[in-house]
């Protein structure tokens, strides 16, 4: 039908009416002599021509969409990698902000190394001074030095404090007219003073904070290897070199970095175990002074991390939050030394020393139950010596048994009075050491919070304090080998540890060994001539805890703890004395009662038989008689 569309018409229109067209067109420009044949070929040209457009197409596409997500990523990474520069500078803005103990600090650092950069294992070290060493005691146990004597110099016997006059104890010395001008004329012209450059030659590594599976570094130390000899002998092994960490002290480098330790000889493995992977070490400085404080770590050593380099952008980030932790060193640091420079104790050790000397001179009152024991003794004695001198005047040699006991239950009575007199005195000693010894309790438990916010916020070690603070864990019953050193005696400094020196028992029995110990510990301060620890330890003691004296303090009862047991031991040994000789006084009266009704008995016995005598002998004399009258009647 005309005009109509069929189905049909409209398949060949829209599938094959334009090429069909496109071939019609040509082979009418074209003429070929078989048209058929030429149009043919055109239609085979054309669906190639198709096919090729096609992939043509599809490549295009698969480009632009290629690009298009590689664009996205890019885009993503930078964003990715902006927010993760900004995640990374908060980081290290907050770390210089933050004001923690010095040991959180470095612990908090480590944790950031870890969780922004591909290092798996961060660590931290302080660089640490080495600590006073023990005094040597001398290895033959006989030597009066080696052993604690009852008389040994004590510089802390407070109870005597006061009791010489005050000549001495004034005011320094005016200085004579004059001298002060001529100290500041020669003052003159100086330049400022230059501080003595920081010797780090006897320093060591002392690591203290680690992250997650290198915790067996805090009890590990890094020391610098004997220095080799002058002239080494002949087949000697090569000396062995510095660590390369200390290069950052010795050589004032604040970073060092080793794409792969095993290149680096001087390397040192902590379990002598040598390992693949990157190393960077850097310096925490504090910039007031320039002194290197800490050393933070970070490697990426197989197995525990991959072995690879550390990117660039995790170097930066190292040394930044080094800069940051060194920033926050300084700040802490400061804070610490105004707070502990802002209150001296001085004053607060004036007044306890004269709260001591007045509890030391105050009168002692007499105990009753003792004036009434003497009373009953004397009364006894008395009578005892009566009845030894009517006895005496009965018996002609007065050697008999009575009198030889009461002669010795009248020296009974007097070594009594005399015991009880030394148990009285022995007494009141202790009380009276006791009573000093609750004072500075008293005094300790009151510095404690600035005590303990000192020992842990301070990088340097208080030699002199430290000292003493070891011989006070040594009295407390402390294992040894957990305060060797300042690291390793840190876990005591809490409440507990004045808890401790609160609640101890001066009274209990001292454990030598551990006494031993203590004493090779306060003995390594500086000595007077006398022998006992002298002024300037003490004033060592004070200027490294001015705020405190927290060192002089635990020195003082690390004295009167042993003064208490000391008279504690005494008074027991003449409660001892006395209740033997009480016992024994007791046995005596009994004897000496028995031997009185003894002698009453032989006395009374001798009457009879005498009585019995005189009675035969009148009644002998009686039949003598009667028998002479018989005689006589007769």
């Amino acid at each position: 039908m005309p005009g109509r569309v069929t189905h049909d018409s409209r398949y060949l229109q829209d599938l094959v009416g334009d090429a069909l067209a496109r071939g019609c067109a040509e082979v009418i420009t074209a003429q070929p002599n078989d048209p058929v044949e030429y149009l043919g070929q055109y239609l085979m040209r054309y669906v190639k021509n198709v096919e090729i457009i096609g992939d043509y197409t599809k490549d295009k596409e698969a480009q632009l969409e290629a690009k298009k997500a590689e664009l996205e990523a890019a885009t993503a990474a930078a964003e990715e990698a902006s927010k993760k520069s900004e995640t990374r500078q908060e980081a290290v803005v907050e770390l210089a902000n933050t004001i923690l103990e010095p040991r959180e600090l470095l612990q908090k650092a480590v944790d950031l190394i870890v969780k922004h950069t591909a290092a798996n294992c961060a660590y931290a070290a302080a660089v640490a001074e080495p600590e006073m060493a023990d005094w040597p005691a001398p290895e033959d146990p006989e030597d009066p030095a080696a052993q604690e004597s009852e008389d040994e110099p004590d510089p802390a016997d407070v109870e005597k404090e006061g009791e010489e006059g005050e000549e001495g104890d004034g005011a320094p010395a005016e200085p004579e007219a004059g001298e002060d001008e001529e100290g500041d004329e020669e003052g003159q012209g100086k330049g400022p003073k230059i501080e003595a450059p920081i010797d780090y030659s006897r320093k060591y590594l002392s690591y203290i904070v680690a992250t997650a599976g290198q915790e067996f570094l805090i009890s590990t130390e890094m020391y610098r290897p004997e220095p080799p000899a002058e002239e080494p002998e002949e087949g000697e092994p090569p000396p062995v070199p510095v660590p390369f960490t200390f290069r950052i002290i010795d050589e004032k480098r604040p970073m060092i970095y080793a794409p792969n330790v095993a290149n680096e000889p001087s390397i040192r493995f902590f379990r002598h175990f040598p390992k693949l992977g990157a190393y960077q070490a850097c310096g925490v400085c504090c910039p007031s002074n320039g002194e290197y404080k800490a050393i933070i770590a970070a490697d990426t050593l197989f197995p525990e991390s991959a072995g690879q380099p550390l990117s660039q952008e995790d170097q930066d980030f190292i040394w930044h939050i080094s800069r940051a932790l060194s920033q926050a060193y300084d700040t802490v640091e400061r804070k610490a030394h105004e707070q502990t420079s802002s209150k001296n104790a001085k004053e607060d050790m004036d007044k306890l020393k004269k709260t001591l000397h007045e509890l030391a001179v105050q009168p002692q009152e007499e105990p009753a139950t003792n004036e009434s024991a003497e009373g009953e003794l004397g009364a006894e004695g008395g009578e005892g010596e009566g009845e030894a001198a009517g006895e005496g005047e009965e018996e002609q040699d007065g050697e008999d048994a009575v009198s030889v006991a009461k002669a010795e239950l009248k020296e009974l009575t007097e070594a009594l009075r005399a015991a009880k007199t030394a148990t009285h005195t022995a007494s009141k000693k202790l009380s009276l050491s006791q009573a000093v010894l609750a004072v500075i309790k008293d005094r300790v438990k009151d510095v404690a919070p600035d005590a303990l916010h000192t020992m842990r916020h301070r990088s340097a070690v208080p030699q002199a304090t430290f000292q003493v603070i070891k011989a006070v864990l040594h009295v407390l019953g402390k294992d040894p080998e957990t305060f060797s050193n300042w690291k390793r005696a840190f876990s005591y400094f809490n409440k507990d540890l004045f808890k401790e020196v609160q609640a101890y028992d001066a009274t209990q029995e001292r454990k030598l060994d551990a006494w031993a110990r203590a004493r090779r510990c306060y003995k390594a301060l500086p000595e007077e001539d006398t022998g006992g620890i002298g002024t300037t330890a003490m004033k060592m003691m004070e200027e490294e805890m001015p705020n405190t004296h927290l060192g002089v303090l635990l020195f003082m009862w690390l004295k009167l703890v042993r003064k208490v047991a000391r008279r504690s031991v005494a008074l027991h040994e003449a409660e001892t004395a006395e209740k033997g000789l009480t016992e024994q006084r007791a046995a005596k009266e009994e004897e000496l009662q028995k031997a009185i009704e003894a002698k009453a008995e032989e006395q009374a016995a001798a009457k009879k038989a005498e009585e019995e005598e005189e009675a035969a002998r009148k009644a002998e004399e009686e039949g003598e008689g009667e028998g002479e009258e018989g005689e006589g009647d007769e």
